[in-house]
């Protein structure tokens, strides 16, 4: 009966929300596996807080906030669940707690992305090829701030050596985006592709993506994420609320750098924001306060312009 109720409302709920332009696959992978949890337990009646909450605590031990995202996913499909079956519950409101407080993030100064660089060297790499495209995306992530499926997703001809961009092509949400590079980027992604070429010995196609990993098979995020797990020992984290380094943190490094160099060279960063906003693909500026931290460096150049604005007497 399951399959006749609550299986049937989500699929409704899911047609719903992309009808009203959400694309949002985390949700979705939870409501999906909240209904396979139904089918396992072999629950047949209407949505109730009760089997809300056994789903939301599948694992004891998790913190509050994993319960909390599973439950997050959950709301607005019970808001709607009860407008069209009346015989389902209404969900208390936050029982977990908020679950999106943002965790600190660390950001890498130039000495410890110099070490990931070298710490690359002593990867098992049958080729080499594991090696050299670890070393490159973190120099490119660093360097644009692309989010790392955008960065296993660039095939070579989204790489314009004569204009000096990269098209990010169906990033996050679908939208595409150009992004203007520095030569000295180019230069490295470059030595990449004739690295590559020489190591595979053959011409490497337009189509083709621009990272691989052992063998010629195409790099993917799970990879990445894998093989930055094996060199992030001599990062130092404590500053932040991670246990360890994670790759994603780079893009988080460009976006504070950024504010960082603009305040050097006298740039207001509130006036500068959008275009950072837009450079990194997000559609409100708002959304890229998410990956701006206060450093000593922000601290300090601020309180210098404070000065010279105010004077030192405040």
């Amino acid at each position: 009966m399951s399959e006749y109720i609550i299986s049937r409302q989500l699929e409704q709920f899911i047609k719903y929300r992309r009808s009203i332009g959400f694309i949002d696959k985390s949700t979705n992978t939870f409501l999906i596996g909240f209904v396979k949890h139904l089918e396992d337990v072999g629950y047949s009646g209407h949505l109730t807080w009760k089997i809300v909450k056994e789903y939301c605590e599948l694992k004891p031990s998790g913190s509050a906030k994993s319960k909390g995202r599973r439950f997050e996913s959950l709301i607005s499909f019970s808001k709607y669940v009860n407008a069209i079956d009346p015989e389902s519950d209404i969900l208390p409101k936050l029982p977990y707690g908020k679950c999106h407080m943002r965790p600190r993030p660390h950001i890498y100064s130039k000495q410890e992305i110099k070490l990931l660089i070298e710490a690359c060297d002593n990867l098992y790499s049958p080729d080499g090829l594991r090696i050299l495209t670890m070393k490159t995306v973190i120099g490119l992530m660093v360097s644009t701030g692309l989010r790392t499926s955008e960065a296993v997703n660039l095939r070579i001809q989204d790489l314009d050596f004569s204009k000096k961009i990269i098209a990010v092509i169906n990033g996050k949400n679908g939208r595409d985006r150009t992004l203007p590079i520095l030569d000295s980027v180019l230069v490295e992604l470059e030595a990449y592709i004739n690295a590559t070429e020489k190591i595979l010995k053959k011409q490497r196609s337009p189509i083709e993506h621009l990272f691989v990993t052992t063998g010629g098979k195409s790099a993917t995020v799970k990879v990445l994420d894998y093989v930055f797990s094996l060199i992030r020992d001599c990062i130092d984290t404590s500053d932040s609320d991670y246990q360890k380094a994670i790759l994603y943190h780079l893009r988080h490094t460009f976006a504070t750098r950024t504010i960082e160099r603009w305040q050097k060279e006298g740039k207001s960063p509130s006036d500068m924001l959008y275009y950072l906003s837009v450079y990194m693909g997000h559609v409100h500026p708002e959304d890229t306060y998410w990956y701006l931290s206060l450093t000593p460096t922000i601290i300090a150049n601020a309180s210098s312009r404070c000065e010279i604005l105010f004077g030192s007497e405040l």
